[in-house]
């Protein structure tokens, strides 16, 4: 299980701009700060969690100071029939599999 935590439902919001010539507007860029649980080539979780930034979209309340893993709609088959990451989506962990894993 990868397992994410968030310790702050602060949400960050930067402008980007398109390089020039583009007749795209600038866009917010909407993140929050969490700390993933990695694991090690030998399957060990390691010492210390990374931190990571979550892209929220733009009216997505940020997500609550706890644990959660990767929702399954995060994950899909591409164009070529390989398993491909998109967008993180979390769902929350609750106590009881906090304690199993």
């Amino acid at each position: 299980m990868i397992k994410i935590e968030v310790v702050a439902n602060v949400v960050h919001t930067r402008t980007v701009t398109p390089k020039a010539p583009s007749t795209k507007a600038p866009f917010q860029v909407r993140e929050q700060d969490a700390y993933a649980y990695m694991v090690d080539r030998n399957g060990q979780v390691e010492r210390h969690p990374q931190k990571i930034r979550l892209d929220l979209d733009r009216d997505q309340p940020p997500y609550e100071p706890g644990f959660y893993t990767l929702n399954p709609q995060s994950i899909y088959v591409g164009k070529w029939g390989t398993l491909e990451l998109g967008r993180l989506h979390l769902k929350a962990i609750k106590q009881a599999e906090l304690k199993a894993a």
